[in-house]
């Protein structure tokens, strides 16, 4: 039987300033793809992409850990 323990206050003070920090930079990433696809670059639409694809995993990875936690 394994007894887990919750997280520290600094451990999820810590977790909601990397994911703020990374919702800004998930922000500033699509503004910055809308732009290039605005301006006819077809990168900006790759950019989108991973843009959209690494914040979509960061979440699901931050609500499965929030899960295990009591």
């Amino acid at each position: 039987m394994v007894n887990r323990l919750g997280w520290t206050v600094e451990q999820r003070a810590a977790l909601r300033w990397y994911m703020a920090f990374i919702t800004v930079v998930t922000v500033l990433g699509i503004v910055l793809s809308i732009g290039l696809i605005v301006a006819g670059n077809a990168r900006g639409w790759g950019l989108l992409a991973f843009v959209v694809l690494f914040s979509g995993g960061v979440q699901i990875w931050y609500r499965s850990m929030r899960s295990q936690q009591p």
